[in-house]
């Protein structure tokens, strides 16, 4: 069960002040130790302040004011009011002695302590109603309401006997005395210009109030057979033009440790500001600057020392306390705040946020903001399991509320506009440009005498924020990759806080898109031929489902090299340009009964992401206005681009990802034999595919009769990435892994890779009592790493012939003709091109030792230009 460590949230507390008043609130509070802080401190100031005889004098410098500091939302005014409570009842009293909220060593403080007062809100005060007349205001008025209940209750004998006769007469007398020195003073601080019988008027006054006031508050307190009064103010700090002058009165006036103490809640930073603006008004053409906020600061250190301070629970402490609902049923052990938050998301939206290296930034460390937002979660239905359709209402009212605390957390207009304009974007293609552009702004900040005025010298970063990128060709691996720069580089907490934005947008995005793709093996696998489809871009999308538009080719953009530990020859192996021509030979001779060939064709299928026009093109180009990742592969592609991480990709809609390569699967056959790689694939009990679906099958437990559109949905399910920290962890893990174990050459290495990603698994909360926890995990990789895995294949010949591209002289000036006959530089044999970019770019071919045998000085000579023919006649 809780324990005194537990914080308890009931229903109907995730708005407004909470006041708590039994013992077993007080147990489990997580302001337990500010109550027992603040009762030290009053039983303090009692202590010093009591006379043992009349003769002795009270020591004026102590403070009597006690504040709870802390941030807006963190529960100031419900433990100024819980505080305020327990000494103003003593039933509530005797409930929070029995909770141990009073320190052992008390000595003075009792239920009979105090008179104590109705919160003041300094909201109202303005220039013609200052805190001493509202307190005096408030004062008369418990008089008058006490006597009016005695006189209706039969005890007029007890009002009228002479003794309190006394009592009443002497509190009115003074009140009159203490309202006839506000108005001196009040009347003459709306006088420019005085003369000097006024002067000495207003200084009596003055001297005259403090006294008076004294008496007063004494009188009062006696009246009521109490020791001394209590004053409550709460949020002095937000009443900016008014703050300082009522910090003035507290400190004149009410400077009174033996008559009465004053307890605030207050924003400590904010109340030194409001002090600063005001000096700043009054005294800006005789001090300026840094003297100013000196004077604020020290001013507000004088009237609230640091140890009459009650700092408010930090957010960390709060997230990290356990929880428990009060209107759920008891659990035996209670989750910390961090977790029941991310819980009750994914519980009624389905949306996955995960508390990993740090808290997530969705959990708020604000305890105003955690009721309310448990608070509005606790409200809806739990999410259902198959229609997702019915859970809109619920995504649509958190998202609502997403989007609003986060443009609260932006304090940069052009961060409130991005924050707006992608809140409403609803067109997929221009998403992940509209964020690079974005992003842009925050590495490269504009510079009135030179823009873009940081070097940028990470080539992958520089080609996504090309200008010149066509927006088609903007992946969600460009995005992130920019996102983790931006959040490498940024010391700024509004950044980290649009970049944790971003994810969480990307993740609902991913989320709702993969809900869409996952109800219909037609929403799945669309067709144009199906209907009638018009798109703004390019016909490349009619066959694309939502979640393939949005990652738009790859979920990752990395520097080759840098996941996979590259080969002897220095060539990266998790991402590198492979022989296309060997892979289509396999392709045109696959045969349904060749085994180990179909497997060779399954992995590079899974694996690669587009052709090649040089051997040395990894990247394709952005500037394009058509996608390279979206074309089917053909006969003519000598080079393709393996990249390992491209399978997270190929995966999203596998039946096109096998389907590009039908034109080379059916080269040499008749219309009437044509077939088709996926069905192929499904049906060979042999393939990868088959081995995929099979892992599925055991681990969800379907029967024989389950439909293809049902099976392909729990695939899914277990293939896509649809967190954007999971896209993390996967770098993550492959970077801090890339140097741990030996090399074993490439299926090794692979394999290697591939097993540390399958090791990667987030569990889920069950979404509804007694459901099994969910664990995400790529079973889906299994079949391939046992594929690599399999010594026969160590060695395999046919798969190194593809994965290890020979570079020859003949391949390298292919290479060069190709690249410099259209795709890059658009020039035939006989135009003469710019030496100094194409030695630019040759320098980059340098790497493998037989380049040395070209005689690359007698092409250039001296010459500035020079024609494509001159490299080719080598």
């Amino acid at each position: 069960m809780e324990d005194n460590n537990t914080i308890i949230f009931r229903m109907g507390e995730e708005t407004g002040i909470v006041i708590e008043k039994t013992k077993e609130q007080f147990k489990h509070s997580l302001f337990k130790e500010q109550y027992k802080q603040a009762f030290s401190l009053i039983d303090g100031i009692l202590s010093r302040t009591s006379k043992a005889r009349t003769s002795d004098e009270i020591d004026e410098n102590i403070s009597n004011v006690i504040a709870f500091c802390g941030d807006r939302g963190e529960g100031k005014t419900s433990a100024l009011e819980t505080v305020r409570g327990i000494l103003f009842d003593e039933d509530i009293f005797r409930e929070a002695k029995d909770a141990e909220l009073f320190p052992k060593e008390i000595k003075k403080l009792n239920s009979n302590s105090f008179k104590v007062l109705k919160l003041i809100d300094p909201a109202f005060f303005d220039h013609k109603h200052n805190l001493l007349e509202l307190l005096l205001g408030q004062m008369y008025s418990e008089v008058k309401l006490h006597n009016a209940i005695m006189a209706k209750t039969g005890e007029c004998d007890e009002l009228c006997s002479s003794g309190e006769l006394v009592k009443h007469k002497n509190l009115v007398k003074y009140f009159q005395k203490v309202r006839t020195s506000l108005a001196i003073i009040n009347k003459a601080s709306e006088k420019n210009a005085y003369d000097n019988l006024e002067e000495i008027d207003e200084l009596a006054a003055g001297i005259e109030l403090k006294e008076n006031l004294r008496c007063l508050l004494k009188l009062y307190a006696d009246y009521f057979h109490k020791d001394r009064v209590l004053i409550c103010i709460d949020d002095l700090d937000l009443n900016i033009s008014e703050g300082y002058l009522m910090c003035e009165e507290i400190r004149k006036y009410l400077s009174l440790p033996d008559v009465c103490i004053v307890l605030m809640a207050i924003k400590v930073n904010q109340m030194v500001e409001v002090v600063q603006s005001y000096l700043r008004n009054q005294l800006t053409s005789i001090i300026k600057g840094q003297v100013i906020i000196d004077m604020s600061t020290k001013y507000v250190a004088k009237l609230l020392p640091e140890s009459n301070r009650i700092l408010m629970p930090s957010g960390e402490e709060i997230v990290e306390r356990p929880l428990q609902l009060a209107w759920e049923k008891d659990k035996k052990e209670y989750p910390p705040v961090k977790e029941v938050v991310v819980q009750y998301i994914y519980n009624k939206t389905g949306y996955i946020f995960i508390n990993g290296r740090s808290i997530s930034p969705i959990v708020p460390t604000n305890l105003r903001a955690v009721r309310h937002l448990i608070g509005m979660l606790s409200a809806m239905p739990n999410a259902k399991d198959k229609n997702h359709r019915d859970n809109l209402k619920n995504k649509e009212d958190f998202k609502t509320y997403f989007y609003t605390s986060w443009k609260n957390n932006m304090s940069d207009r052009g961060n409130l506009v991005f924050v707006d304009t992608l809140s409403i974007n609803e067109d997929v293609v221009s998403i992940n440009k509209t964020v690079v552009n974005h992003l842009k702004g925050i590495i490269l900040p504009h510079n009135e005498s030179k823009q873009d005025n940081i070097e940028i010298e990470d080539s992958v970063l520089k080609d996504i924020l090309n200008p010149l990128n066509a927006m088609q060709n903007i992946s969600l691996g460009d995005v992130f990759y920019v996102m983790n720069y931006v959040e490498n580089i940024s010391t700024s907490t509004e950044n980290k806080l649009l970049v944790f934005f971003l994810r969480a947008y990307y993740s609902m995005k991913l989320y709702d898109m993969y809900n869409f793709i996952s109800e219909s093996e037609k929403n799945l696998f669309p067709d144009a031929a199906n209907g009638i489809a018009i798109y703004r871009y390019d016909t490349q999308l009619q066959k694309r489902n939502l979640v393939q538009r949005l990652v738009n080719g790859s979920y990752f953009s990395y520097t080759a090299g840098s996941l996979i530990p590259s080969d002897k020859r220095l060539i990266p192996r998790d991402k590198r340009v492979v022989n296309g021509k060997e892979l289509v030979k396999l392709f045109k001779n696959l045969k349904p009964s060749s085994k180990k060939e179909h497997l060779i064709c399954e992995f590079f299928a899974l694996t690669t992401s587009y052709p090649a026009y040089a051997w040395q093109g990894i990247d394709y180009d952005r500037k394009l206005t058509s996608r390279s990742y979206f074309d089917s592969f053909s006969e003519s592609n000598q080079f393709v681009v393996f990249d390992a991480l491209s399978i997270f990709y190929n995966i999203i809609n596998i039946k096109q990802t096998y389907q590009r390569w039908n034109d080379i699967y059916n080269i040499g056959r008749k219309d009437t034999e044509k077939r088709d790689f996926f069905e192929d694939s499904l049906n060979n009990k042999n393939s990868l595919l088959y081995a995929m679906l099979k892992i599925c099958e055991e681990k969800h437990n379907w029967s024989p009769k389950t439909e293809l559109d049902e099976k392909l949905h729990y695939f899914i399910s277990e293939a896509i990435i649809r967190i954007s920290e999971v896209q993390l962890a996967i770098l993550d893990n492959l970077v801090n892994t890339r140097n741990q174990s030996k090399t074993g050459g490439n299926l090794y290495s692979l394999q290697n890779a591939y097993q540390n990603i399958r090791n990667i698994g987030i569990q889920l909360y069950p979404n509804r009592e007694g459901a099994d926890i969910y664990e995400m995990r790529f079973w889906f990789l299994e079949p391939i790493i046992q594929y690599l895995s399999d010594k026969k294949r160590i060695e395999d010949d046919d798969f190194n012939k593809i994965f290890q591209l020979e570079v020859t002289k003949k391949s390298i000036i292919k290479s060069l003709e190709t690249t410099l006959g259209g795709t890059i530089l658009g020039l035939n044999a006989t135009s003469s091109v710019n030496g100094k970019e194409l030695k630019e770019r040759i320098s980059q071919l340098k790497d493998a030792d037989l380049l040395d045998e070209i005689d690359w000085d007698s092409i250039f000579k001296d010459e500035e230009n020079y024609t494509r023919q001159n490299v080719i006649d080598i």
